[in-house]
């Protein structure tokens, strides 16, 4: 059981990838804001990141940028997940440290797939040479 941390500030989404995510057999961590985000963090690193591009107190591929700049959490696969679907977004959240992106609204195998990229990344070894 994998520990995620969803970062979703509409709140019909947010209780749907919770379901999915318990359903799949993981532990979902929620968070409406950037802010909930980062105090979530602090009390417990998560196995893995879904965070939503517009948040009401950040953008998500800032935060992203912040997270992967930091010792501690730079380490964490993140899947950017927006209602956007545009290519150069697509581009933006890889730029900016993400392992995938999903596009709202998704299915529960859409989300299955994501999820086993980013559990793969988080136990994938630094340097495997």
């Amino acid at each position: 059981m994998a520990k995620i941390l969803i970062v979703e500030d509409e709140m019909i989404s947010l209780h749907k990838g919770m379901d999915i995510l318990k359903q799949l057999g993981h532990e979902p961590i929620p968070a409406k804001t950037g802010a909930e985000a980062a105090e979530a963090i602090r009390k417990q690193i998560p196995d893995a990141i879904l965070l939503d591009v517009i948040l009401p107190d950040t953008d998500g591929f800032e935060f992203g940028k912040k997270l992967k700049a930091h010792p501690r959490t730079q380490n964490i696969p993140i899947a950017f997940v927006t209602g956007r679907d545009n290519p150069e977004d697509f581009k933006k959240g890889f730029a900016c440290g993400g392992k995938a992106y999903l596009a709202k609204p998704y299915s529960s195998k859409a989300l299955a797939t994501v999820l086993t990229t980013l559990l793969q990344a988080s136990r994938a070894p630094e340097n495997p040479f």
